[in-house]
């Protein structure tokens, strides 16, 4: 019976030591942090109501994002802030890019947006791309923004 226990032991102290040595190894491998090649268009634009361009704002950008080490561009002005920011993230297998873009695009005016692009399981390549418009007394803004995302 006393052989039987100290067998078990020894078993019990075997696996806790598998247990501590492989679990970091384990844990290292699926903590690798994401990176993303990634690509921004941003266009912004300001017509009066008979469609003449009256202002443009544009913002084009590669760039690569590491999961913990964000992407900040701060192309502001003395006279406007602009702001671009990316972070990248992995939930389970999946790689999310968050985006943030803020532009102050004249006296009174500006315009941002914050999305997401989620590359599933092991998905390669992700594409977005949205608009919004607003109109006013004095004509139409439309943002447009196109993201393209690989993992790198």
């Amino acid at each position: 019976m006393t052989k039987a226990i100290t067998s078990l032991s020894t078993i019990v102290g075997i696996v806790a030591m598998a247990a501590t040595f492989f679990s970091p190894v384990e844990a290292a491998r699926r903590q690798d942090p994401v990176s993303l090649l990634c690509s921004v268009q941003i266009v912004h634009e300001f017509r009066a109501q008979d469609g003449t361009v009256l202002r443009t704002e544009t913002y084009d950008q590669d760039f690569v994002v590491v999961e913990g080490t964000p992407f900040v561009d701060d192309y502001s002005t003395v006279t406007r802030e602009k702001i671009f920011r990316a972070s990248a993230s992995q939930i389970g297998r999946d790689a999310v890019l968050s985006v943030d873009w803020f532009a102050d695009v004249s006296t009174f005016d500006s315009a941002d947006f914050s999305t997401e692009l989620t590359l599933l399981r092991n998905q390669a390549q992700g594409l977005t791309s949205a608009s919004h418009t607003y109109s006013t007394s004095s004509g139409h803004a439309r943002t447009s923004y196109t993201i393209t995302a690989f993992r790198n």
